[in-house]
């Protein structure tokens, strides 16, 4: 490894701040004028389509993105900074649609013949270095902001254009297949949901509707202190882990001591195949454990499980994520003044509709390989990123210098 030739960010890049878009005209129903935000920015960096936030006012014209922009955030709201300085590429917009440049988003834009490519420039704002120096220089406590001048301030290492574009293709490549993983897991997810909806939009009207712990047992979480994390261990659940397609995130496990999750999961273990649903704040979302991983349920989480004769994890998990099922939920959640709250008492009670078991049965030998796919492609990207961040730091400290 040698020590590489260094440029100020600054002197390379300008980093522009977006606009302070109107709240008067934030809607929640659909416009043309997607809002771009912090909660678009992955850990670690990239794009997250998520929630949109619409708008219907005046756009000035240099404000509207484009699809190859590099944005970073400038504000995060949370206590670690999490995505705070991590950029972004700017996605195609949906059909009919525009992204705009919000404020507390910088966007970089490359100086005239500044020997920098924009790829390689990605890959510098993703490493750990450049994290601790906007991490560092950050202002805020509960909220955490950056400025065009501190990021600026950093002093990147900038070998050869060549050997720029070299580090950039080896990264790509890693990133491009987890890009490709994701739009599988849309597609795949969206089979299922379909042949979930062909098969099951009309349940049968000459049978009461089936209460959930007539099929299932229901698994509360132990209510105790939690253990401490480890850098080796078991899994031990958090609300983190419930992604919104139904898949469980495993890459950020709390992971607890043997003799812990001894404890923990002689009561609360969490198998293959078992329904996890959250009981507090995103309340009712819902995710399935994976083959080959058990886990024990941390707070605020409660697992359900089918019962012998019922053997139909993947239908369940689609009912119980499906409007109907949601709906039930909401009737069943207790609203707080803080934070609202499913009972685990309440979770037995909801009532799925009753179908013919012929049909469950054909549903669920077609859909459990869609999930299971789904179930390899994450765990698979999962692994391209953690190759990706190990060759990062060589890639970029360790290339030749002119």
């Amino acid at each position: 490894m040698r020590d590489l030739p260094s440029r100020r960010l600054a002197d390379l890049v300008e980093v522009r701040h977006g606009f302070a878009f109107e709240g008067r005209y934030f809607r929640d129903e659909s416009t043309t004028n997607i809002l771009l935000t912090p909660g678009n920015f992955a850990v670690g960096g990239g794009f997250l389509p998520g929630a949109p936030k619409y708008y219907d006012g005046p756009v000035p014209a240099d404000f509207v993105l484009a699809e190859g922009d590099l944005l970073v955030t400038m504000t995060d709201l949370s206590k670690n900074g999490d995505t705070l300085g991590y950029p972004a590429w700017v996605p195609p917009a949906p059909a009919g649609r525009r992204y705009l440049h919000n404020q507390r988003l910088g966007k970089i834009l490359l100086r005239p013949k500044a020997p920098l490519d924009p790829r390689y420039l990605y890959y510098v704002l993703c490493s750990r270095e450049y994290r601790h120096e906007v991490l560092a220089t950050a202002t805020g406590s509960t909220v955490r902001h950056t400025s065009p001048s501190r990021i600026g301030a950093y002093e990147l290492p900038l070998p050869h254009l060549d050997v720029q574009q070299r580090v950039a293709g080896i990264l790509g490549a890693l990133d491009d297949k987890i890009a490709l993983n994701r739009r599988t897991n849309e597609t795949l997810e969206s089979m299922a949901r379909a042949l979930f909806e062909a098969s099951f939009g009309v349940p049968k009207t000459d049978h009461a509707p089936s209460a959930l712990g007539d099929v299932a047992d229901v698994i509360d979480c132990l209510h105790a202190k939690k253990p401490d994390r480890r850098d080796v261990g078991r899994p031990l659940l958090h609300l983190g882990n419930i992604r919104d397609d139904g898949l469980l995130d495993m890459s950020d496990s709390y992971l607890i001591d043997d003799r812990d999750y001894q404890f923990w999961t002689s009561r609360v273990e969490a198998r293959p195949g078992d329904c996890v649903i959250t009981n507090v704040g995103r309340v009712g979302a819902v995710a399935q454990i994976p083959l080959g991983v058990s886990a024990a349920l941390g707070r605020n989480m409660t697992a359900v499980r089918c019962r012998p004769n019922f053997p139909y994890p993947t239908f369940l998990l689609e009912a119980l994520r499906s409007d109907a099922m949601r709906a039930e939920i909401e009737r069943k959640t207790d609203t707080g003044t803080i934070l609202s709250a499913l009972n685990v008492r309440n979770i037995p009670r909801l009532q799925l509709p009753t179908f013919d078991r012929d049909v469950i049965e054909r549903y669920e030998r077609v859909a459990r390989p869609l999930r299971a796919r789904m179930e390899v492609a994450l765990a698979e990207s999962h692994s391209l990123r953690k190759t990706r961040d190990v060759l990062l730091p060589g890639l970029l400290s360790g290339a030749p210098a002119a």
